[in-house]
């Protein structure tokens, strides 16, 4: 497990490092730990480098936009679990606009870090122990689930399809793999999607990472939207 940390202000970069590394000291000395000033963690996620499971993210630092980088991270690292630790209590509700996992004011650091860090822990490990397997002509793949954006079937062929473009061919129907992930959205007799990849959902239209736009048909509408709203409230 690797954690990043981002803070323009050198001091208190140092300061939060030597406090996430007693936390890791103190729970798990497995996990790794690496700081970034900001412009270096742009050019990370400007050449799609980034591959850290947990981040501590200022909001404010000088010209560069926190809420703007959490952005980008939703968009290139989708489960990456961004903790924000900042001084501007008026920027709490902006938040909203990106995926996160906590929102630490840092004159409440020391009392609210190991919550943040034990509930980002927590997503990254349940994460990662979600395994499916499917039927590809006379084989078994074992596929993590949070590698799967979507899934569609087209007739009687089912299409996996992954992160990293890749594309899987299943010799099963896509309700028996609803079955197994059951935390994945249905939005169309044909779709199933992956709730980490969406980032926008209204009754007709889901649209996930890598521009990709998907039908939601009125069949399902309603649940897939009560199911979206669910998912976005376990991450809040």
């Amino acid at each position: 497990m690797k954690i990043a940390i981002c803070d323009d202000n050198t001091e208190y970069l140092s300061f939060l490092t030597e406090q996430v590394k007693t936390y890791i000291a103190e729970n798990d000395p497995s996990i790794s730990v690496n700081t970034f000033p900001p412009d270096s963690l742009m050019i990370q996620l400007e050449n799609n480098r980034f591959d850290y499971n947990i981040i501590l993210l200022d909001i404010k630092m000088g010209s560069y936009d926190g809420i703007y980088i959490a952005k980008l991270i939703n968009d290139t690292a989708p489960l990456c679990n961004i903790i924000f630790v900042t001084n501007y209590l008026d920027l709490a509700t902006e938040v909203y606009d990106v995926s996160h996992t906590y929102f630490i004011l840092k004159s409440e650091l020391k009392k609210r870090l190991p919550v943040a860090l034990n509930r980002a822990v927590r997503k990254v490990c349940d994460d990662s122990s979600k395994y499916v397997i499917i039927k590809n002509n006379s084989r078994n793949i074992c596929l993590d689930s949070k590698d799967i954006t979507y899934a569609e079937v087209y007739g009687k062929k089912l299409t996996i399809h992954l992160s990293d473009g890749e594309k899987y061919i299943a010799n099963q129907a896509l309700k028996k793999l609803q079955e197994q992930l059951d935390d994945f959205i249905r939005i169309h007799n044909s779709f199933l999607v992956n709730p980490s990849y969406i980032r926008s959902l209204t009754k007709d239209l889901c649209h996930l990472s890598e521009g990709i736009s998907l039908p939601v048909s009125r069949t399902y509408s309603k649940k897939a939207m009560d199911a979206y709203n669910r998912y976005l409230a376990s991450i809040l």
